[in-house]
């Protein structure tokens, strides 16, 4: 099977297994046959879409491990914008409930966005999901977009 790949990635994946020779190290990229969770063997396959690259490594992270070290490499992310912010979180969190009367917001952080410093809200009203955007130096609401739930991938994206 012939997988399409573009100039960029396939760039860095030629670098990538160019790196890997050079050290020692070997990794495997396979065109996915069925998209899966894990197998019986106790194997970890990568969900896939049809056409994309299964990566199939000798190192498996734990869900736990890797989420623990996302939410720290957030923390660490907000903590070196946030001096630059005029708005504090708290003013951010009233701008986005005044924006969405009644919502329910999930989650808020500060973001830099093409170079803009925003809060990002997610917020849940009527069983929809919603992101505002927050000026991060005057307060003002500047987007508010609902976000598509229809898709089950977006869905397991935005469970909370």
């Amino acid at each position: 099977m012939k997988v399409s790949l573009g100039k960029r990635l396939r760039n860095t994946l030629q670098a990538g297994v160019t790196v890997c020779a050079l050290t020692a190290v070997s990794f495997s990229m396979t065109a996915p046959q069925a998209s899966a969770h894990g197998d019986p063997d106790g194997q970890y396959v990568a969900r896939t879409r049809p056409g994309s690259l299964e990566l199939v490594s000798s190192i498996k992270v734990p869900d736990s491990v890797v989420n623990k070290a996302v939410a720290a490499a957030r923390a660490a992310y907000a903590a070196s914008l946030a001096p630059y912010a005029k708005v504090s979180l708290d003013e951010a969190k009233t701008a986005a409930m005044k924006q969405l009367p009644g919502a329910t917001l999930h989650d808020i952080g500060l973001q830099a966005m093409r170079q803009n410093l925003v809060y990002i809200a997610m917020m849940e009203k009527d069983q929809m999901r919603h992101l505002v955007v927050i000026d991060a130096g005057t307060g003002k609401v500047l987007a508010t977009r609902e976000l598509p739930t229809h898709h089950p991938n977006m869905r397991r994206a935005l469970s909370w």
